[in-house]
């Protein structure tokens, strides 16, 4: 008896794909950037109020660190939560000043209908509460407690959707300890490189 291997994907590969599928089949959707478009229009973004504060920009790599935070926030945000709530009253002026950066950012995504690759998870989501995307009637997945809050609320909406969510329990590991003294370091090291691996 044989059967069809299951596919294995991680939540970022399963979105994606969902994303080549429904490029194949005509459906008009907005442009995917890939992370050097993404860098390219942070860099296209960048708010005149930035740029009249050249102190900000000698400290460091600012454009890895807008895009880091811009991530983090919109992978870990609640549901519904903008940025804008968020940096409310912060008195602080490098947050303004990313505000004004990520706003031009979005801006610009919105005109030109691009899409980061961090909201790839909020389209998926809108594809599949509009029915334009089927979902898998079942899926395993494991460690649940690791997911972000955007790959958190994907499972839930197929949950919703009628979906059943399978936790796969990953089996523990069993620890085996040995001592061995070796006399050259040499043949230490290569003796603990063949036990690791």
């Amino acid at each position: 008896m044989a059967w069809e291997t299951p596919p294995i994907l991680s939540v970022q590969a399963w979105m994606r794909q969902q994303w080549d599928r429904q490029l194949q089949q005509g459906m008009a959707l907005p442009h995917l950037l890939t992370p050097d478009q993404e860098r390219r229009a942070w860099q296209q973004s960048l708010p005149h109020q930035l740029l009249e504060e050249s102190h900000f920009l000698r400290q460091g790599d600012l454009l890895n660190h807008a895009m880091v935070a811009y991530r983090t926030f919109y992978l870990w945000r609640e549901e519904g939560e903008l940025m804008a709530h968020a940096l409310v009253d912060t008195h602080l002026e490098e947050l303004e000043l990313f505000h004004y950066w990520s706003q031009a950012f979005e801006q610009r995504c919105e005109m030109e209908q691009w899409l980061p690759g961090v909201a790839l998870s909020g389209w998926v989501v809108e594809a599949l509460e509009e029915g334009t995307l089927p979902y898998p009637p079942t899926i395993s997945h494991y460690q649940y407690h690791n997911w972000n809050r955007a790959e958190q609320r994907l499972l839930s909406c197929m949950e919703r959707l009628g979906a059943k969510s399978v936790a796969a329990l990953v089996p523990p590991r069993v620890a085996e300890c040995g001592q061995t003294t070796f006399v050259d370091p040499d043949a230490e090291m290569n003796g603990g490189a063949a036990w690791l691996y």
